[in-house]
Formats: C-alpha cells, structure tokens, sequence
C-alpha cells in the first residue's frame, strides 16, 4: 500500500527535536540561541509509467517533507558552535545531525569554520533545505543535481570585504566526505579522499555574481559490477576495467547572474561536472529564471536544461576468437550502453504566497521532457520508445522559527 507521508519518521524527528528544545532550555542562558525550519511538500505526475525525483503518479507528501532545529552556542565574542538536526521523510535522505562545526571570528571580516558544514556549490547551498528561503518548491533538478553530495567535514575560510559601491566574499575550504549519495534514488556508497574550492560572490547595484570551482578524488562502490569487473581484470582486459570503476578526480564548476529590484528578479546559473573516470559522465547545466511580485504573492517562470555524455570507453576485447571472449564482449558493451544519460529540458511555473513574515504557501507545476532513450533523471521509465514526458505537480507549506 503506497503511504502518503512517513508520519512515523517524522514524529521520530519532531520528538526528538523537541526533547532537546526543553532540555536545553530548562539550562540555557542568553549564550544560546534556536532557530528552525520545516516544510509540506505534496506532489504527483501526470505519467502512470513514469517515477520523478521519488514522485509517481499517486499524491505524495513523503519526497520533500522535512523538519529541522538549529542551535547556535556563544562561547565567546569570536568564537560560537553551530549544529543542527534534521528530519526527513524521504527514505533517500538520511535524518539527523546535519552540521556541526566551530565557527571563529578572527577580525570582522575573516572567519573561520572547522567541523561538519555545507560545500558552497551552488547560489542556496546554505539554505537548499529551507524552502521559505527561495520561490520553488523544487529548485530545478538539472543544475541541484543529487549528483554532488551537499556536506563536509573539514576547515573553511571566508572573506567579507565591502566598500562604497560592492560587497562580497571569498570562501576556500578543504575536507573530505565519506557516505550514500543518490542519483534517481540509486544509492551508492562515496568515498571522497579529498575536496577543496574556493567560492566567489559579490554584489553590485542590484547585480548578484557568484563563481566557484571544487575539486575531489572520489571513489563510489558500485556491488553489481564488481564481479564483472574482477573478470576482466583476470583476463587481463585492464583498461576496459578501469573504465568501470568510479575511482579518481573530478571537478566542479559554477557561475551565477542575478538582477532583483523590488517588484521582479532574473537569476541564472550555470553548472558543470567534469571527470576523466568514463563511467561518470560530463553533465553541463542551467536555468534561467524570472518573477514578478504582486504585493505578497509571488510569480515565477523557469526554464532549465541539461546535457550529459561520456567520455569514449576503451575498446579492447577482441571478437570472433572464442565463445567466451564474444560473451565478455558483448556484456561489457551492454554495461556501456545502458549507462543513464540525464540530459532533461524542464519548464516550471509557480506562485507563492507570503501569508505571514515566517510562513508561506507555493504552487508549481513543471513541465519535463527527455529524449528517447535517455533517463533525463527520471527515477522509473519504461522500456518502449518515444519521449519521455510528464508533468510534476507541486504543493508546499513552508515556514521558519
């Protein structure tokens, strides 16, 4: 029976939450601070054969619901501890302590982060999971790909500088990452060695810039293969071996270009994933994005696309030799062919409504639409030809406290 919403997750969570709400408040002084986030999403598509970021045809709340508390502890005037805990109804993201690091205020404008934080990949990367702070309820799948884990653990430096006409600043960090990552609710276990970047943003009468590029030497386990792997390894096939494996460098890099007055915006970013590890492809992305505010009702439009290949896979094995050599043959190019390609072209449109300063209420729809034979990050698809095309329906209660 398809559950609409994991309520024993969620109150798991919320219990939790709680507990350490009153505990901590039955001792605090004016040295601690909490603050918190939640968020009601409701969805479903249009395709009884199709499944989309968790969604099917049936209505759901359990892809996006999520509840979370944040604790803010001053030590002294520069230094200050940051954790949260966070719950999810989603089985393909894991609930609880979220970020935990040590922020110091070395001068007003540099400090320092050490512990469990957020990579600075994208524009709302500090807030992907508090929906009250962007216009979707989704932000386009294309360029917030789950292809990138969101959390390190490690130091990081930030920069504010600010003068007459600009402000901005600098971010480097360095850490490693180790647990699941879930590409169209695949989960695969990561292990990231190393990864360090540097982030830029600044901003300029009513112009918002940002860049960024990361680097990491990544390996994720992939169970299914490894014993094919293993076989061709022993037959001494290396290069096609090692085209299997998800083991090496990649990098990652951004751009982003924001105009905002106070009746409308436009807002764009630009992504791309590169590695030389063939079984991971070259994903290009971006959206465009605009909207019109009506006193506290918000309409937004977006348009965003993807384009994804892979690198040529060595050809190596030789056929019509042996039986055996065909059969390997044969599986290896059946591997490489069913590789998933997401390159995805989607149009949202929404509207949110502010019903107070801490809650707000959003409607979207969007509009997907994949090339034949191409995943385009859908979850479940069928194997007949023709474009793969739905439509994502959205409802969402979002608030802060």
């Amino acid at each position: 029976m398809n559950k609409l919403i994991n309520v024993k997750r969620l109150n798991c969570v919320f219990l939790m939450l709680s507990s350490l709400s009153i505990c901590t408040a039955a001792n605090a002084t004016q040295d601690i601070e909490f603050s918190g986030f939640g968020r009601v999403v409701g969805g479903a598509i249009s395709d009884k054969d199709l499944s989309f970021n968790g969604y099917d045809k049936n209505l759901s709340l359990d892809q996006q619901s999520l509840i979370a508390l944040r604790a803010d502890y001053t030590f002294t005037d520069d230094i200050s501890f940051v954790g949260q805990v966070i719950g999810h109804s989603a089985d393909t993201r894991d609930s609880g302590i979220q970020w935990l690091y040590l922020n110091y205020q070395a001068t007003s404008n540099w400090s320092l982060k050490l512990g469990r934080q957020r990579i600075p990949f994208f524009n709302y990367s500090d807030v992907i999971d508090v929906g009250f702070a962007y216009p979707w309820i989704s932000p386009p799948t294309q360029v917030y790909t789950n292809y990138v884990f969101s959390d390190f653990e490690g130091l990081s430096s930030r920069y504010d500088f600010i003068n007459n006409s600009a402000s901005g600043a600098v971010t480097a960090y360095y850490g490693a990452f180790d647990g699941d990552i879930y590409v169209s609710n695949d989960r695969r276990q990561a292990d990231v060695k190393y990864i360090a970047g540097v982030a830029v943003e600044a901003s300029w009468s009513g112009f918002d810039f940002s860049a960024a590029y990361h680097q990491g030497e990544v390996a994720v386990k992939n169970p299914g293969l490894e014993p094919f792997i293993d076989s061709l390894r022993q037959l001494g096939f290396n290069n096609s071996a090692l085209a299997l494996e998800i083991d090496g460098e990649a990098t990652f890099a951004k751009l982003g270009l924001a105009y905002e007055t106070f009746d409308y915006y436009f807002r764009t970013e630009w992504t791309q994933i590169d590695s030389k590890v063939h079984f991971v492809p070259k994903v290009s992305a971006a959206y465009v994005s605009v909207g019109y505010h009506l006193s506290n009702v918000l309409l937004h439009a977006t348009y965003a696309t993807s384009d994804a290949e892979y690198n040529e896979f060595p050809d190596e094995i030789p056929i019509g030799i042996a039986p055996q050599l065909d059969a390997l043959a044969f599986g290896y190019q059946q591997v490489v062919n069913s590789l998933p390609v997401d390159s995805l072209d989607s149009l949202t449109v929404g509207a949110r409504y502010d019903y107070s300063t801490n809650i707000a209420v959003k409607a979207e729809l969007s509009f997907l639409n994949a090339e034949d034979g191409e995943r385009g990050f859908f979850d479940e698809f069928p194997n007949d030809s023709g474009d793969r095309q739905s439509t994502l329906y959205q409802l969402a209660i979002e608030w802060v406290f």
